[in-house]
């Protein structure tokens, strides 16, 4: 991923790591385009604050990232497939 040197770096934990290792090529395309746009803006729209630091996106109909923020770094805690219905970045 080249995100702009004012975004921060993307760190997977080993959980999300392998989660992302199960994901199609599909899935892993759209997951990796939510990254960047959230190493540029952790607050997006389709974010939600789950408390602690702790944040969810609703990356698509199937598919979440819980993650946080630290110093300069944008943490992806789990990547989730399930059945949502928000779109990250969607307008209103």
């Amino acid at each position: 991923m080249n995100a702009a040197s004012t975004a921060l770096e993307p760190v997977l934990s080993i959980q999300a790591r392998d989660e992302y290792r199960a994901l199609n090529d599909e899935q892993a395309s759209i997951v990796d385009r939510a990254i960047g746009m959230l190493a540029r803006n952790p607050e997006a729209r389709g974010t939600v604050e789950e408390g602690q630091g702790a944040r969810r996106a609703f990356v698509s109909q199937d598919l979440q990232i819980r993650y946080g923020t630290h110093e300069n770094y944008l943490v992806i805690a789990e990547i989730i497939v399930t059945g949502g219905g928000f779109l990250l970045g969607a307008g209103s």
